[in-house]
């Protein structure tokens, strides 16, 4: 038998001791735990890694298979046994702390002019930069302003989509279909915003007309191309029912990935006054829904 990885979880190195990931949680093994897991990398036989731990600690091979499998229930959402092997990658550098996750802003332009957008980006030498991170930093997100008007998005997806897992943030209002396919190299879906039911409350709050509907369109338009979509929206202190009915509509088209968050107070948000007063009530909504 094999020890292997489960799918979508990920080994990271953070200095001389290892990190598992799974399902946004993660869990900072300690030293005798990433002797284990690097004898389980560079060879994952069960029997394999037994007898080797036997040999170098100086213990019989019941102590050796008793620690293997209490690594293995306590770490049970990351690896399993199966009969045939997979291969195992670990990102980052041992003795080096680069982060798990990327997070770049392609481009200031956007489609809609929302009345809490807060960002501001800059852009130097990006390819050589993504480049010289392969392999040390597995996740990338591509945001903006809205990242598919960066004029290079299809490039980018297409050069790093298969070292790299991709989320790319987007409007939503305007998907070309040229695009389409370099968006399947986002292995970790396109996410959107959507800030109400009422198409009238969205178009409202991002500053275009039709907005609501061009991006649900946009939203089926990928799903039936089987491209994950995720959907993020705002809270405040009032819309909960509102946010209710949103989130009834999306479970309903297929999307399993909805986001909540509050409006920050920077940007044109700080300018309106639009940030939440009272985060208790929004605390108590967040509950609601």
């Amino acid at each position: 038998m094999y020890i292997v990885k489960k799918k979508n979880t990920y080994i990271h190195w953070w200095g001389k001791i290892i990190v598992l990931i799974s399902n946004d949680e993660y869990y900072k093994l300690n030293d005798l735990e990433t002797y284990l897991v690097q004898k389980i990398m560079r060879n994952n036989n069960s029997i394999n890694v037994i007898n080797s731990i036997s040999n170098e600690l100086e213990v019989d091979t019941c102590e050796a298979e008793e620690f293997v499998s209490i690594f293995l229930n306590n770490y049970d959402s990351i690896f399993e046994y199966k009969k045939q092997n997979k291969a195992m990658n670990i990102s980052g550098e041992k003795g080096k702390y680069f982060p798990f996750e990327l997070h770049i802003s392609l481009t200031n332009m956007c489609n809609q002019k929302s009345i809490h957008c807060y960002k501001k980006a800059d852009y130097n030498e990006l390819l050589n930069f993504l480049k010289y991170m392969e392999g040390k930093v597995p996740f990338l997100t591509l945001s903006g302003g809205d990242a598919l008007m960066y004029p290079y998005i299809e490039n980018i997806l297409n050069i790093f989509g298969n070292t790299y897992q991709i989320c790319v943030m987007t409007s939503g209002f305007d998907i070309k279909d040229s695009q389409v396919d370099a968006l399947k190299k986002a292995r970790r879906g396109v996410y959107m915003s959507v800030y109400s039911s009422k198409p009238e409350i969205h178009d409202k709050f991002v500053g275009v007309k039709n907005s609501y509907k061009k991006i649900i369109d946009n939203i089926e338009k990928l799903c039936s191309k089987k491209i994950h979509v995720g959907v993020s929206t705002l809270l405040t202190e009032t819309n909960s029912d509102d946010i209710i009915e949103l989130v009834s509509i999306l479970d309903k088209m297929g999307i399993n990935r909805i986001s909540l968050g509050l409006i920050s107070n920077i940007g044109r948000a700080k300018e309106k006054g639009l940030s939440a007063k009272d985060k208790d009530k929004v605390i108590d909504n967040m509950k609601k829904i």
